[in-house]
């Protein structure tokens, strides 16, 4: 153990441990006074450190807990929770799914979202200077964060988007039109014939002209889109001849989000075809990213109060969903699907009869980590950043506990509202529930407005249903772009004695969340083409299953290694007044290291051996965005230097 001072005058401050802090999990406080001398150098150097005892800016601190978990639940509750728990459960078996979830949140899950926040509250940073205060080498695992964030915004903007669209969509219930996904509106186009198939590729004015307009082979390459499937010749299986075998009808909520949302055509969609940029999507990712840099401009001061509707009324409206889908004909036959397991699927690996598609089982363990991971906002710095907020005495534990369960009871809600209603359209298509639709992004698009088109005044529940999901989603967002500029903040903070432009986006209000939003914005446009689904899923999956799946590990290893859980147990006691306990230290340094290693070491071989698609290049895509931020990370930990007072006390014992 290093013993020698570190050269930095020591003023550690002798705090009484308020109780309040310690249950839940937490060890006793024992001695109310403890001397930090003994403690090695890193140690006593974070102790010392006088910024975190001096007043923080107006607008960076939480008024009250309240704010706090307000701000930190609707960072946690946002669309992963209604959009994306219902398609990955869907996808993996329903019941099965949420097995490895509930094992997910406890052992992964809850400690890690203890861990960040007592980073973030402990030490008063962004991930990247908290990271940087463990140990200069630990700098570059925020700048890891830094991408993930980045990267997660990106598309999650553009379902948004999707929702934005389906939002002024929904005041078309004013017009004597109707919904454009109401049952009726376009009942020429549907007789569960060639003609469904017309409607769907945007071909057929009226019924009297479309036989004449399309072919049989663009007829059939509709059907394989639409089971979400690249384009494929459907002369090859007939040797020449016109396919004349049955086609599934589309539903109205299908077809909307086909043609309107997607722009599919009857030439296809895949990775290979990206299409011309839509522009309506492209004009409602406007709009919500001029909404997320207005709240992120305003701060903290601004967000509490939005806060206070935007996170209570969502719960309203999937009450009133609930209520609708439990009632619904079939709707046992989803919630049999959400909630009975078929427990194969958890250990042996499914191959589709119709297409021989595998489907590993390992990928419904990572897909369960991945949506705690996403929907706690985990891997990312927002949970940092947000707790940097906060007053040293806010209880952390309590806090983390309250979000975590407010966060995953919201996700199950949430899944017996999508299920229910996937049970009735089960019964009216006469086809197994797994069938019903493609089990992807667009899984609530398709399913949710034809449910609420069946409502009474179905336009008043559209609106406020969409408006939900705007809300939830813009909370999250904000939190995720706040995480990003925090990090960019910290380091134009260190190079503005030196460059100019830094020191000028520092102190001129706006200029760096504009910066930092103009350019997330590029990169999302690149996602408003015809295969937007696609690259969406695609990434989701890199970045969700492998990308936060090593942050995570990282964070593991940074504090219950690099650092010592037991070190960080000293340094949360003396700044905050929570002793974690013997419990989490286990969670930090063994259990959590080793399931994440085993899961992501899997999960890289099944999609070796079982690629998502064959599409070459676009794997590629997906490789590139979880290797390179890790690999930067390891080079610059390589050529950090490191002082002996600055190492990571763990290693240096």
């Amino acid at each position: 153990m290093l013993e020698e001072s570190d050269g930095v005058e020591m003023q550690v401050r002798n705090v009484r441990i308020d109780e309040s802090n310690l249950s839940l999990g937490d060890s006793s406080p024992g001695n109310e006074v403890e001397d930090f001398k003994h403690h090695p150098a890193a140690v006593r150097r974070l102790l010392s450190d006088e910024s975190f005892h001096a007043p923080k800016q107006e607008g960076t601190v939480w008024s009250s807990r309240l704010s706090y978990l307000l701000a930190a639940v609707g960072s946690a509750v946002g669309l992963g929770n209604i959009w994306r728990f219902p398609y990955l459960c869907y996808r993996n078996g329903g019941a099965c799914f949420l097995i490895p979830y509930a094992i997910a949140f406890c052992t992964l899950g809850v400690p890690l979202l203890a861990l960040e926040t007592g980073l973030g509250q402990g030490l008063g940073k962004s991930a990247l200077g908290a990271f940087e205060d463990l140990s200069p080498r630990l700098k570059g695992l925020g700048w890891v964060c830094f991408v993930s964030t980045c990267g997660i915004v990106v598309y999650y903007n553009v379902v948004l988007a999707w929702c934005l669209r389906y939002f002024l969509a929904s005041f078309s219930a004013l017009t004597p039109d109707g919904l454009p996904w109401q049952n009726g509106r376009s009942s020429q186009y549907f007789q569960g014939t060639i003609l469904d198939r017309a409607f769907f590729c945007g071909l057929a004015n009226d019924t009297s002209s479309v036989l004449g307009e399309i072919e049989y082979r663009d007829a059939v390459a509709a059907s394989a889109l639409q089971q979400g499937s690249s384009y494929v010749d459907p002369w090859a299986a007939t040797g020449g001849a016109p396919y004349i075998g049955p086609r599934d009808p589309l539903s109205f909520g299908q077809a909307q989000w086909a043609t309107q949302i997607l722009g599919y055509s009857c030439t296809g969609a895949s990775f290979n075809y990206q299409g011309d940029v839509s522009s309506g999507n492209a004009w409602a990712l406007v709009g919500i990213w001029l909404i997320t840099l207005g709240m992120c401009i305003f701060g903290t001061s601004s967000l509490k109060w939005t806060l206070y509707i935007t996170v209570p009324l969502p719960y309203l409206m999937l009450i009133v969903i609930f209520f609708r889908g439990i009632t619904l004909d079939g709707a046992g036959t989803g919630l049999a699907y959400y909630m009975l397991p078929d427990l194969s699927r958890l250990f042996v690996d499914r191959v589709d009869p119709d297409t021989g598609q595998v489907s590993p089982a390992v990928e419904v363990w990572m897909s369960a980590v991945s949506q705690i991971f996403f929907s706690l906002s985990l891997g990312q710095g927002a949970m940092i950043t947000y707790a940097s907020y906060n007053p040293p005495h806010f209880p952390i534990f309590r806090n983390v506990l309250t979000v975590a369960v407010i966060n995953s009871g919201t996700e199950l809600f949430g899944g017996v509202c999508v299920f229910s209603i996937l049970g009735y359209l089960s019964k009216q298509k006469g086809v197994p529930i797994q069938d019903v639709v493609a089990a992807g992004p667009g899984l609530v698009f398709e399913v949710i407005p034809e449910a609420l088109s069946l409502m009474p005044f179905p336009g008043l529940f559209c609106v406020a249903f969409f408006l939900m999901l705007l809300l939830l989603g813009l909370t999250s967002a904000v939190s995720l772009v706040e995480a990003a500029i925090s990090i960019a903040r910290d380091q134009l903070a260190s190079l503005a004695p030196r460059h100019p432009a830094a020191a000028w986006l520092c102190r001129t209000r706006g200029a760096l969340p504009s910066a930092v939003c103009a350019g997330l914005f590029l990169c999302g446009l690149a996602l408003c083409g015809r295969s937007s689904a696609d690259w969406v899923d695609l990434i989701d999956g890199f970045i969700s299953n492998y990308l936060l799946t090593l942050v995570g590990l990282l964070e593991f290893v940074a504090v219950g290694w690099i650092f010592g859980s037991d070190n960080f147990a000293v340094v949360m006691a003396a700044r905050t007044g929570w002793r974690p306990s013997a419990r989490l230290g286990l969670m930090w340094r063994y259990v959590g290291p080793a399931m994440l290693s085993v899961l992501f070491t899997a999960g890289v071989i099944s999609s070796l051996l079982h690629p998502v698609t064959d599409v070459g290049w676009a794997l590629a895509v997906g490789y590139l965005l979880t290797l390179l931020p890790i690999a930067a990370f390891a080079a610059l930990a390589c050529a950090t230097p490191l002082h002996h007072h600055d190492a990571g006390p763990a290693l240096l014992a």
